[in-house]
């Protein structure tokens, strides 16, 4: 991971250092949690590509499907 961006609602923008895209085919999985001592709100997580190779994009929502800041865990996975 490169960094990350949030608009303060609930996208996270996660820049790689290396394409999320092309010859190299990438997985993802995210799931809401935290690492740390603090209480998790339920919520949802999607994942998806961006229009920029090196980007992804990672929204939040409460239950109810309602745009919402969540912590979120994201592993990627790249077949070569």
């Amino acid at each position: 991971m490169d960094g990350c961006e949030f608009d303060g609602t609930n996208t996270y923008i996660v820049r790689w250092k290396v394409p999320l895209q092309g010859e190299a085919k990438t997985n993802f999985a995210a799931t809401v949690g935290s690492a740390m001592q603090e209480p998790v709100e339920p919520g949802l997580v999607t994942v998806g590509l961006n229009s920029d190779p090196n980007k992804m994009e990672v929204r939040t929502f409460a239950p109810d499907g309602t745009p919402s800041a969540r912590s979120f865990h994201l592993v990627c996975f790249r077949d070569q």
